[in-house]
């Protein structure tokens, strides 16, 4: 609808192209676009947009109030430099949280979906760090995060958009077989994505040739 433009477009600013550039006006998301998402809290949505646009890390500090992502990526901080280890450690520990929350509210009884909201909570803080990581210290210490949120991508926690985006990651390392593994996968839920095999088979191909002995990406 047109009047949820702004809250669509803060929604996607984490996986817009380069060449669109950044969102131009961000709102907080509404409780209709958290439900089910990766996303925590209503500032997570305009914080990674900030992250990703213009401001880069220095959104950090201004978010780190309202924005569960940028609480975490302060807490992932040792010595002025954020730590993917740290990250991950925050990030576990989150979702023990919010298992025991959600208990909390049942007569301090763990429900099934419980852990399903929980799963899904880790790997959205995961993949969403990991570009924290990226822009604050590069793309190595950013990809260990993106690695660790496939790694826990099962079920509901499989994120199609975040998986494919690990996809494009890779293919911008040089990397694409993880890519075309996970094309594969998903293309049997979503047909569309056949579309994107033929460049993935192509990059392979051309890898194949001009690399020998070497192993291209992480």
């Amino acid at each position: 609808a047109g009047d949820q433009v702004g809250v669509i477009e803060t929604y996607n600013a984490r996986y817009r192209w380069p060449v669109e550039g950044a969102v131009e006006a961000t709102v907080d998301l509404p409780m209709e676009f958290l439900f089910g998402a990766d996303y925590l809290v209503p500032a997570d949505g305009p914080f990674m947009a900030a992250v990703v646009g213009d401001k880069g890390s220095a959104a950090i500090e201004e978010y780190k109030d309202k924005s569960l992502i940028a609480f975490l990526a302060v807490n992932s901080t040792v010595e002025g430099k954020f730590d993917a280890t740290v990250a991950n450690d925050q990030v576990m520990r989150l979702r023990d949280v919010l298992v025991e929350a959600s208990a909390a509210k049942s007569d301090n009884t763990v429900q099934g979906f419980h852990r399903v909201f929980a799963d899904v909570a880790r790997v959205g803080a995961l993949r969403h760090l990991s570009l924290v990581g990226e822009i604050e210290v590069d793309r190595e210490t950013g990809g260990k995060l993106r690695i660790g949120a496939m790694e826990l991508s099962e079920d509901a926690a499989g994120c199609p958009v975040g998986l494919i985006s690990l996809a494009a990651w890779d293919a911008a390392n040089r990397y694409p077989i993880r890519g075309q593994e996970i094309l594969h996968n998903q293309s049997r839920r979503y047909d569309s994505l056949n579309t994107a095999r033929y460049a993935l088979d192509v990059l392979a191909l051309r890898v194949g040739r001009e690399r020998i002995d070497q192993s291209p990406g992480m």
